[in-house]
């Protein structure tokens, strides 16, 4: 069985223990590839092809098939070693594998979307014969096939990196290409706009870091500017580090507004808000998510409409499970008793404006907020 959300993980029947570690090497060393670009701004250049080869290869028989050969996932290899034996230092690299792995195993409980996944794979097979797996055009539409049937897909994967390296285009490039290969959920904000502008500008933008207006100097900006990387950083349970410091942690079923709330707060308030999804494993346990528990004065929830829920859902994933009417009702009512259990106040954000939730939030909690 391969540990990386690859969509031919069901071809692969050889469940030995060795098949399991090449499965992993072949993730860890295209994560750890991500984490090289984004710290020092080098590629290497086999672990890039290695990794964009896999996706390709839908019928391969076992892991070591799926990379190519044992060779090819070694630097993975060399990397678990160092893990296992205490002396790698990197502290995020296994916190990566560990949400992968989890997007994996959401990935493959839908047969629906592994067939989708297939067919867009398999209609760039041609040109990747003509062009090779690592051409823009491929990786462009590789894109385009995330953007169409994995971005729903939770956890978030953050990378962090060198500023300096990640204002690069050529870095940003590499970047996006091998967390588009690992199936994360993968959001470019900036090449939606800059894209776009440059086309109609007829200009190159420098991808300098800072160079915006005075308000850099000023303490409320920065403030601001602080509460927002906060937001993004804990944005849907993606990180549960310094949540001490969260002046609000918002939690609801997906799609009930808690991301655009935070991040208005955020913005406009300069508040440090956290946000957790309630999904069903919280239903089985009734309790919280873990990071959640012991913050329960600066816990607020959000509910929605089973009927309006199923709408939002159904224009991501059309006919699903996920966007059922009648499972939208049932995670809203387990959502409910849960937060109602555990003494968490909500407020329905059906017919609300996100700055009516926003106000509410900070009137009920009595938080202070910054005025700009």
């Amino acid at each position: 069985m391969s540990s990386t959300p690859h969509p031919g993980t069901r071809a692969i029947t050889n469940n030995s223990m060795s098949q399991r570690v090449l499965a992993l090497a072949g993730l860890i060393q295209a994560l750890a590839q991500v984490r090289r670009i984004a710290d020092t701004g080098q590629a290497n250049a086999a672990v890039l092809t290695t990794a964009l080869d896999s996706v390709f290869r839908i019928n391969a028989p076992t892991p070591a098939d799926v990379y190519g050969g044992t060779s090819a996932v070694r630097p993975g290899l060399m990397l678990m070693r160092d893990y296992f034996t205490n002396q790698a230092r990197d502290e995020q690299l296994p916190r990566l594998a560990l949400a992968v792995m989890q997007l994996e195993r959401r990935f493959v409980r839908d047969d629906a979307l592994i067939e989708r996944v297939q067919n867009g794979i398999r209609a760039q097979e041609q040109v990747v014969e003509r062009v090779g797996s690592t051409h823009p055009d491929v990786l462009s539409a590789l894109g385009a096939l995330y953007s169409e049937t994995l971005s729903h897909l939770r956890p978030r994967v953050l990378v962090q990196g060198n500023p300096h390296y990640l204002g690069q285009a050529t870095v940003v490039a590499e970047v996006r290409a091998v967390l588009r290969r690992a199936d994360a959920v993968f959001l470019d904000f900036f090449e939606t706009f800059i894209d776009p502008l440059e086309a109609a500008l007829a200009t190159k933008s420098t991808h300098t870091i800072g160079r915006s207006h005075s308000a850099m100097d000023k303490p409320g900006y920065q403030h601001r500017i602080e509460a927002v990387n906060f937001a993004m950083t804990h944005d849907d349970g993606a990180s549960s580090r310094e949540l001490q410091f969260a002046d609000v942690i918002l939690v609801g079923v997906s799609r009930s507004g808690k991301t655009p709330t935070c991040l208005y707060l955020a913005l406009q308030f300069g508040i440090k808000a956290a946000n957790y999804p309630l999904i069903p494993e919280d239903f089985d346990r009734m309790q919280l998510p873990a990071p959640v528990r012991g913050h329960a004065s600066k816990t607020y929830g959000l509910t929605i409409a089973p009927e309006r829920l199923c709408e939002i859902r159904n224009e991501r994933r059309p006919n699903s499970r996920y966007a059922d009417v009648d499972n939208c009702r049932f995670e809203v009512e387990k959502a409910e008793s849960l937060m109602r259990r555990e003494g968490i106040r909500w407020i329905n954000s059906t017919s609300k404006s996100i700055e009516e939730i926003a106000a509410t939030i900070l009137r009920e909690l009595r938080i202070e907020r910054h005025v700009y």
